[in-house]
């Protein structure tokens, strides 16, 4: 259960925070992000639909929404990304989720390094 919560949180966490995006600076998310194929997975509520019952898949539905925040994170805090767009609730509250729910692993063959960052994982 405790699983299935944090795969909803997170998935919610990225759709809350794309909303707000998309109501406040709708021509940088357009730019910043694939919204065409996003806008499939975060079109409606995580909680309004059935979460894969395989544990693989649930796994696999985890990482891309951690790696659909990683990358909504990296656009925000890119040079050209306006400083206030951070300042957003919903974004706040996604880094502070991402951090809290994603560690990331740049051992692997092509991340160039050792540290870890986030949370629990």
């Amino acid at each position: 259960m405790r699983d299935l919560n944090r795969l909803e949180l997170a998935g919610e966490s990225v759709r809350a925070a794309l909303e707000s995006l998309a109501v406040a600076a709708p021509s940088w998310l357009r730019q910043a992000v694939p919204v065409a194929e996003w806008e499939l997975r975060y079109a409606t509520r995580v909680d309004s639909w059935r979460l894969p019952a395989s544990k693989t898949k649930r796994d696999r539905l985890a990482e891309v929404y951690g790696q659909d925040a990683h990358r909504l994170l990296h656009a925000l805090h890119a040079p050209d990304a306006p400083v206030w767009l951070r300042e957003i609730e919903a974004v706040q509250l996604l880094r502070r989720i991402f951090l809290q729910t994603y560690l990331r692993d740049d051992r692997r063959p092509g991340t160039g390094g050792g540290q870890e960052a986030g949370g629990r994982g």
